[in-house]
């Protein structure tokens, strides 16, 4: 969970295009940068730098001080949806999206969270929800942790990629995904310290993840090292032990995940609920390993890796990918891949894994990924998002996140489309019906989010 920034268009996000000359279809809506999200709600960081969320919001994790979903009835969307945070120390640049849970973090890198906090993981200090009452969130609040380049979430937990390559984490820690070595929650009132997990002798992150239940760090030695829950492999050890719960597992002593990979260096990893995935620099040929019951790391079978000796390395097969990947995007239990043809205009999604609410976006229910040949990137089934007004040219994809049953894809047009789960409303189409699950519903047929 959580967001994917928009890199296309020569690899630059869209406050960049814009600034260089390029400019939006006259028809666009107010255009967002950035989309990410949570377990069953979406935000937005529109083109001045606030933000707008919709969906589930029992918690106040759309931050509008009440517990009403908004995007599930008519009238709720457009100019009626009121914007949640406001810049207040810089413009926002980046989201973080839990299971109940909202993180934005500004330019000046400021982070700042609400909505569920039972276990701490708003990074208060307390254990009470905010933004289910008014005045607790609209026009800026503290912040959680400052001096920090990225920050992530789980689904009860919260971790930031500090400059200088530390790594603090708070909230839930029931299977050591704070990295503490122990199974304290942190910043919950109770323990306030923020959990800093030991990387190893001289090592620093560039790069971050959390799973539902773990997290995961990408090395400046290129290591990618994980800890928390491996039930079912998500740490890539080749056993099914969590780490980050006992003494003595953290630091040197923690085995760095066995990719395989030769050559080209990793540029980031990408997590899903149970499931995490490596990218190259070069963008061909990821890697996932972990949860794998619905085909979600698209190698064709149902057989987990990483949970038994002998499913790593080169072992561990490379994604079919074909074409560059320049992002992925995972969810409870499905992939999202981006690929590119090399032609402006042309990108194409293809997704994999559980599909009974429509979430893979290609007009039935059907998994895929879980049987040889279902991941052939290049060939049908691809998620259709229509042609890009005026131009007779598949809609650009500048950016793409995944909730747990749904799926958002920020166009070229600086508009989002969603599809996949929506009985509260996280797709933002004004309605509780299910979009992706039959034929018509994708398209030109599927509506763009009114912000």
């Amino acid at each position: 969970m959580g967001e994917i920034l928009g890199k296309r268009m020569g690899w630059l996000a869209l406050p960049a295009l814009l600034a260089m000359g390029w400019s939006l279809p006259a028809n666009a809506q107010t255009p967002v940068v950035r989309v990410a999200a949570g377990g069953y709600h979406t935000c937005a960081i529109l083109i001045a730098g606030n933000v707008k969320c919709w969906g589930y919001n029992a918690y106040g994790q759309l931050g509008l001080g009440d517990t009403v979903n908004r995007g599930d009835a008519p009238g709720q969307m457009g100019n009626a949806l009121p914007a949640v945070f406001f810049p207040k120390d810089g413009a926002v640049k980046q989201l973080a999206l839990g299971g109940y849970h909202t993180c934005v973090l500004d330019a000046a890198g400021d982070a700042r969270c609400w909505g569920y906090n039972f276990y701490g993981q708003l990074g208060y200090g307390h254990a009470n929800n905010l933004g289910d009452n008014p005045s607790e969130v609209w026009g800026g609040m503290p912040a959680a942790v400052i001096e920090t380049q990225k920050i992530v979430a789980g689904d009860y937990h919260t971790c930031a990629l500090k400059f200088g390559g530390a790594v603090w984490c708070w909230g839930y820690n029931g299977y050591g995904q704070l990295g503490t070595g122990d199974n304290q929650n942190r910043r919950n009132g109770v323990n306030n310290s923020f959990g800093i997990p030991n990387l190893g002798t001289g090592r620093k992150a560039i790069d971050i993840a959390a799973a539902g239940y773990s997290t995961c760090v990408l090395l400046d030695n290129q290591q990618v090292k994980c800890w928390g829950y491996n039930g079912v492999g998500t740490l890539g050890l080749g056993d099914t032990f969590g780490r980050g719960d006992g003494p003595g597992e953290m630091g040197d002593a923690l085995p760095a995940v066995d990719t395989g990979f030769s050559g080209f260096p990793l540029k980031e990893i990408v997590a899903g609920r149970y499931h995490v995935c490596a990218v190259r620099a070069n963008g061909v040929w990821p890697k996932c390993w972990g949860y794998n019951a619905f085909g979600q790391l698209g190698l064709g079978d149902t057989n987990n890796r990483g949970d038994n000796p002998g499913e790593m390395g080169t072992l561990l097969p490379l994604l079919p990918s074909g074409s560059r990947t320049w992002e992925m995007v995972g969810g409870y239990a499905h992939t999202c891949v981006p690929t590119s043809s090399g032609f402006v205009g042309r990108d194409r999604v293809k997704c994999f894994g559980y599909n009974g609410l429509g979430q893979l976006g290609v007009g039935d229910a059907v998994n895929r990924g879980d049987n040889p040949g279902e991941v052939a990137f290049g060939l049908p089934p691809a998620v259709e998002l229509g042609l890009e007004p005026g131009t007779g040219f598949h809609h650009q994809v500048l950016g793409m996140t995944a909730g747990h049953y749904h799926t958002c894809a920020l166009l070229g047009t600086g508009n989002i489309k969603c599809w996949g789960y929506n009985a509260l409303g996280q797709l933002g189409l004004g309605d509780s019906t299910t979009r992706g699950t039959s034929p018509g519903q994708m398209g030109e047929a599927l509506p763009v989010v009114d912000l």
